[in-house]
């Protein structure tokens, strides 16, 4: 019997390096960000924004449409996903139509799989690469710290791998007691949860074929 690997749903986001918007609207970035020579890779990366924009301006296909307005959250983890690997697809090529500047991510965690259910895929499926942090239903820990004050977190820069996340839950873990320690401060963007509350999320890319998952 072949393994398999659980996911909570899948999204489109901009790669790492095209994670802005050259128009500079809020609250995009007009850059992508980085720390040196690597890009933020978590889940808060434009969800959706090509899909969104076409949808906006009447762009976006009927059915594509359908599939996009089904992957709305109706919970508190303002996370909109998709669970049919065919429909991600057929967004992102969508999104993809006249460059190629997205990707599809899967992403997995225990409270995700309480309000959402996983999904079980043959292993492989997913190339896990790390962990993204966030409260509930809100922004990226690690955009809004490292990325944007590195300077403050030099203790986690180690941690952070080459994908742009954080390389285990338990350094995921330290690191959102450091920025709970920094906003008590002022000095990053205002943490009102505890730090237990924060969900360490496990984040992935979709292959474009099978083959063995990562590690983390």
């Amino acid at each position: 019997m072949s393994s398999v690997d659980s996911v909570c749903g899948f999204m489109i986001v901009r790669l790492p390096e095209a994670n802005f918007d050259a128009a500079g609207r809020r609250p995009f970035f007009s850059r992508a960000p980085r720390v040196d020579n690597t890009f933020y890779g978590g889940f808060d990366r434009m969800p959706w924004f090509d899909v969104w924009e076409a949808d906006c301006s009447g762009a976006l296909p009927a059915r594509l449409r359908e599939l996009y307005q089904r992957s709305k959250a109706n919970d508190s983890t303002g996370l909109d996903l998709v669970t049919d690997i065919g429909e991600a697809r057929a967004l992102l090529a969508f999104s993809n139509r006249n460059e190629k500047r997205n990707e599809i991510i899967g992403l997995y965690s225990s409270r995700l799989a309480q309000m959402k259910t996983a999904i079980r895929v043959p292993s492989g499926t997913i190339q896990w690469v790390g962990f993204d942090v966030a409260p509930p239903g809100d922004f990226s820990l690690l955009l809004e710290g490292i990325f944007a004050r590195p300077e403050l977190f030099v203790t986690h820069r180690s941690a952070l791998n080459a994908a742009g996340v954080l390389v285990s839950k338990t350094e995921a873990e330290s690191y959102v007691v450091t920025y709970r320690a920094l906003s008590d401060q002022g000095l990053v963007e205002e943490l009102v949860y505890e730090p237990h509350e924060v969900d360490a999320i496990r984040v992935g890319r979709l292959r474009a074929t099978g083959g063995k998952s990562g590690s983390p």
